[in-house]
């Protein structure tokens, strides 16, 4: 299972969510801010430089999977039935439209399906500063049953992360490599679950870039088994599970050093420069 984003700390007593974000080393690395909070609901901000997003105004995908890791967290644990604290165990991300080219922020909105026996599920909307709606997510998270305390002010001490070394290595026949670095860690010491996300969308790419395709994402979605070490390496093993003219989907597995798969990722898209009929 993922370890928690920072923001899923929300009853420490900190005013805002943009107090929480501020001490979380991956949410303040890409600019992630809180806007306001309620009730199984939560609401964030990030800046859009025209130089940082994708092909076809595309989303970056570490943007993309933090911000719906920790918007999602963030409603379910607001939820007055929810514990302070949890882990992220489905994630799922749609990308829906391109972003618009005036667009200079982007809105993500989130609230809390429901939350029963310790489980809570939620989803997210992305939208540009100009109202298009350009990303869906929906989440299912577990609450802490050990006790665990929230976390307080001064538990993420560390450095923004840089977005740059959100990297990873193809080594060819659908596999790739990454090295766990500190930057890349949650407020828990293990790989942070929206980087795992996007590590797996990028290893996805590499996969059709040696398979000489031109792809556009739709959907990725993670089931995470198990924690990522904040230690040693990860293995991205994929295979096409469909490969057809107009759409692909890939599943992936992400490997823990002592070969023990940490998550599966399975994602679908379509190949450029071809109408998908809906």
């Amino acid at each position: 299972m993922a370890g928690d984003s920072y923001s899923s700390a929300l009853l420490t007593g900190a005013e805002t969510t943009g107090e929480l974000l501020a001490l979380s080393a991956v949410e303040a690395g890409l600019r992630l801010t809180g806007v306001r909070t309620g009730p199984g609901r939560a609401e964030f901000r990030a800046p859009l430089a025209p130089d940082s997003l994708g092909p076809g105004r595309r989303l970056p995908p570490t943007l993309l999977a933090v911000a719906a890791d920790a918007a999602v967290a963030s409603a379910v644990f607001a939820h007055p039935a929810s514990s302070p604290t949890g882990v992220t165990v489905e994630l799922r991300v749609d990308q829906l439209a391109p972003v618009a080219p005036e667009a200079r922020h982007l809105d993500v909105t989130a609230v809390a399906l429901g939350v029963t026996d310790g489980f809570g599920s939620g989803r997210a909307e992305f939208r540009d500063d100009r109202g298009a709606l350009i990303a869906h997510a929906v989440g299912m998270m577990v609450g802490d049953s050990d006790g665990r305390a929230p976390l307080g002010p001064g538990s993420d001490a560390r450095p923004p992360m840089d977005p740059e070394a959100v990297r990873i290595q193809p080594l060819g026949d659908g596999s790739a490599r990454v090295d766990v670095s500190e930057g890349l860690l949650n407020s828990r010491g293990m790989l942070h679950g929206g980087l795992l996300m996007a590590l797996a969308q990028l290893a996805q790419e590499h996969c059709h870039a040696t398979a000489g395709a031109t792809l556009r994402p739709l959907r990725l979605g993670v089931s995470y088994l198990r924690p990522a070490p904040g230690e040693g390496s990860l293995h991205f093993r994929s295979e096409y599970v469909r490969r057809g003219r107009r759409l692909w989907t890939l599943r992936t597995e992400v490997l823990r050093s002592d070969g023990t798969i940490a998550a599966i990722a399975t994602g679908t898209g379509a190949i450029s420069g071809v109408p998908v009929r809906a």
